[in-house]
């Protein structure tokens, strides 16, 4: 009976899909950003009224853990420089930067079905977006932490076994301000923007 039992054992091992890795990716990537609104200080004085914002470059990078099922994970570092830009051009600041990290939860088609074709997924998570402006008299400078929340989806497809492409468009909008004051609801900052971005992944 035990050797019975042993022998089952065996059999559904053997049975099992020898194949059951979950890929490892890097994806650096480049778009832009738009669609882009603000309530931040831009011209020294709080705005409770969106400023509407110009495009901007997006760069960064991407790790993504996919299985073989529909769950994955992905984190992410990302810059957009001049994203502060105003739309009509006016702006009274000397510099700006604009950095988001965040952590998404990935949903994707088994890859039964698509096998190593164009893989599409459906991403959303949580994010940190750090906001740094300069304004030219040094009085309203701006340092913030943004909590934000981003979703969006894309699509992968593996040009061979180690590197292919990543598109991606998702949608941005922050959900709570470090400086805002107890109370204040109006006073809260409000950021939010589109991106669509296009990028390399390498599989490890």
């Amino acid at each position: 009976m035990h050797f019975g039992r042993v022998g089952l054992l065996l059999a559904v091992l053997a049975a099992w899909p020898a194949d059951v890795r979950a890929d490892i990716l890097a994806a650096p990537f480049i778009g832009a950003a738009f669609a882009g609104q603000t309530t931040l200080p831009i011209f020294g004085l709080p705005n409770v009224d969106p400023s509407a914002l110009s495009k901007s470059l997006v760069v960064g990078v991407a790790g993504l853990w996919t299985g073989r099922g529909i769950f994955g994970l992905e984190g992410e570092v990302a810059s957009m420089p001049g994203f502060f830009e105003r739309a009509d051009g006016q702006q009274a600041f000397v510099s700006s930067n604009f950095t988001t990290v965040s952590g998404s939860l990935v949903v994707t088609t088994p890859l039964s079905v698509t096998r190593e074709s164009l893989r599409p997924y459906v991403v959303g998570g949580l994010g940190l977006l750090h906001v740094g402006i300069e304004d030219r008299l040094g009085i309203e400078n701006v340092d913030r932490n943004l909590l934000a929340l981003d979703l969006g989806g894309g699509a992968i497809g593996m040009l061979n076994e180690r590197t292919g492409l990543r598109f991606d468009i998702r949608h941005t909008r922050s959900v709570r301000d470090d400086q805002a004051p107890t109370g204040a609801a109006q006073s809260r900052v409000r950021l939010s923007y589109w991106r669509a971005t296009v990028g390399v992944t390498i599989r490890y």
